[in-house]
């Protein structure tokens, strides 16, 4: 592990105990899942680390994690309600005493921690027919998010290639975000998700990752009836026990790595410092 995996591994393990501590259900996903069974750990040029839960746990999680990791502890659970200018709807947990800026949101007035990624695992359909068309509700529902959320940015510098259009969103924009209107529909969007219950669902998924990877991360509920302990790195964690078939939906053939220019992290950051804490890191 380099010195930031191992931050995000420390992190990974207060999760795990704090899930294990609440008998709460949890699993590795996306890259760190593939890291898990391919390196039994991170892939190494990997940058961060991704877990789910099913809705039911993850929505107890967030009530006993915004008790237990608050603002003046080291570590800080942040959603948009703990952190009023937070840009997802899914939410974090951050080392408050680092900083890893994310370079989309370098302007925001929030928690700049190291981070790991904690998502929401939803229903999505009945039968499989109903399958693409809620994906395609997703798909623009999110768009629609990420739209309201833009005057969050409001105090960045517009960029020079899209000067004119980025001042016309923020005047457009300006009264949703003083009138927070962007956690409201986030309210919205999640009560949304929440219609079909996982254990009504034939198909589930995780809604909050990358819009054009929303189609590879749709499974049929059997895959989370069962968990088994793998380990990673140094730690033992949670992975569907049909681990194999829920990674070739994701990624196909998962054994086979990418070609060398591919093997890079994919979080862009506006500097980060894993010694010192994201608000003595802004002040100097």
């Amino acid at each position: 592990m380099n010195e930031l995996q191992q931050k995000e591994r420390d992190l990974l393990k207060i999760f795990i105990d704090f899930c294990d501590e609440n008998k709460l259900t949890y699993f590795l996903v996306g890259g760190t899942l593939l890291g898990a069974i391919r390196h039994k750990g991170f892939i190494p040029w990997d940058d961060d680390i991704d877990v789910a839960m099913p809705r039911e746990d993850y929505d107890k999680f967030i009530v006993l994690a915004s008790k237990h990791f608050t603002k003046d502890k080291d570590v800080f659970f942040q959603n948009y309600r703990t952190d009023k200018h937070y840009p997802y709807v899914f939410s974090k947990l951050r080392d408050s005493n680092t900083t890893f800026i994310e370079k989309l949101y370098k302007h925001v007035d929030m928690n700049h921690g190291v981070y790991i990624d904690i998502f929401p695992i939803d229903g999505i359909s009945k039968n499989s027919n109903e399958k693409k068309k809620k994906m395609d509700r997703i798909v623009m529902q999110k768009a629609f998010i990420f739209f309201l959320s833009w005057p969050i940015n409001l105090m960045r510098k517009p960029r020079l290639k899209f000067f004119l259009i980025d001042i016309l969103i923020d005047i457009i924009l300006l009264p949703f975000y003083l009138l927070n209107i962007n956690n409201w529909s986030k309210k919205v969007y999640e009560k949304s998700m929440k219609k079909i219950s996982v254990k009504e669902s034939k198909y589930v998924a995780n809604m909050q990752c990358g819009d054009y990877r929303i189609k590879n991360n749709i499974y049929p509920t059997y895959l989370l009836d069962e968990y088994i302990d793998w380990p990673f790195e140094d730690l033992v964690a949670k992975v569907p026990k049909n681990y194999d078939e829920f990674l070739k939906l994701s990624y196909g053939d998962y054994m086979k790595l990418p070609p060398k220019e591919k093997q890079i992290g994919h979080h862009y950051n506006s500097g980060y410092d894993l010694h010192k804490s994201y608000r003595e890191y802004l002040k100097n």
